[in-house]
């Protein structure tokens, strides 16, 4: 018999609902079906377990891909009546799958490739797959999303480290999701450490995407001002894509390879000359002179008010000024 503390309840889309230390049996069930939360009442489908769980606490309707029940736990209401918490852990598999979805690549590759190193202990030390590199490096990993995120995204561009081409890897799954892009990037963020603030990555996005009216974003997903090689805008799959790319390359180019710190005044003014440098050749009306006012603008809105410009109600009166961009 295994008696564990209790664990975060956590939600594919970013909820997590902590509750107070509880101890009970451990136990654990394979879900087959998606689970859902409305208003407040967890339902869990499967063939082995069928529980819900009513909590005081009001969400709105997430869904939650395959994981595993980890804990069924008991717990008093704050009307003296029991309930009963369904503890739930993405698996690893879960996280894969969502990620290929994200980054058009096959699962089945992909999870063949995880499960022959996920168990050795040179993983469980880094997160890291090996082929996996960032930036043309091999990086160790804060924890396990971070290294599946990092390990697809590898796998899509660079197959031939891990024995494929890209034809073989590729797969069109019509990925979308309905989240907003704030939401996204503070989740991108968190699984990665946090060591961008959300802030900051949130103002880069609302200046190049002209607060979320550009051709380049409405049409390529491309929200960020992200070049090739050869400077060139690139076109991304869905919004997650983007802002996956957006933020870790702030965080491996900025923070761990240039070594700026993002909670100095001057980070900012750090990355403008890589990120937008005045007078690039790609920049022929020269409008990355107004890039570190623009950001900066926005980043004194948005550190008061993460969600300021979450409804296009509120930020029409400042579009004119992003359009400079």
């Amino acid at each position: 018999m295994n008696y564990v503390r209790i664990k975060p309840i956590v939600i594919a889309g970013g909820i997590i609902l902590c509750l107070s230390q509880l101890y009970t049996e451990l136990g654990t069930v394979k879900l087959e079906k998606n689970s859902n939360v409305v208003e407040g009442t967890l339902y869990i489908n499967s063939k082995e377990l069928e529980h819900s769980m009513n909590i005081n606490y009001q969400m709105d309707e997430k869904t939650m891909d395959t994981g595993v029940v980890t804990d069924i736990l008991s717990y008093n209401r704050s009307d003296g009546t029991q309930g009963t918490i369904v503890v739930v852990d993405e698996s690893i598999e879960a996280l894969i799958n969502h990620y290929c979805k994200v980054f058009n690549v096959n699962y089945e590759i992909a999870n063949s490739i995880a499960q022959s190193h996920i168990k050795s202990d040179s993983f469980k030390n880094s997160f890291n797959i090996p082929g996996t590199t960032v930036r043309g490096q091999e990086r160790v990993f804060s924890n396990l999303e971070a290294g599946i995120i990092a390990f697809v995204k590898s796998l899509k561009e660079r197959p031939d480290k891990y024995g494929y081409t890209k034809e073989a890897i590729f797969y069109d799954y019509q990925y979308t999701t309905d989240q907003l892009d704030e939401d996204l990037i503070a989740h991108t963020c968190e699984v990665f450490g946090n060591m961008i603030p959300k802030e900051i990555v949130l103002s880069i996005f609302l200046h190049e995407s002209h607060i979320k009216t550009s051709t380049q974003y409405m049409d390529f997903n491309n929200g960020y001002g992200i070049t090739g090689t050869n400077g060139s805008l690139l076109t991304f799959s869905n919004r997650e894509e983007a802002t996956i790319t957006a933020v870790m390359n702030h965080i491996y180019r900025y923070v761990i390879d240039e070594n700026f710190n993002p909670t100095d005044s001057n980070f900012l003014a750090q990355m403008q000359p890589i990120y937008a440098p005045i007078g690039a050749l790609n920049d022929p009306n020269n409008l990355n002179q107004n890039w570190l006012t623009g950001v900066r603008h926005f980043y004194n809105i948005v550190n008061q008010d993460y969600y300021a410009y979450s409804n296009s109600t509120n930020y029409l009166d400042e579009v004119k000024l992003a359009t400079t961009k």
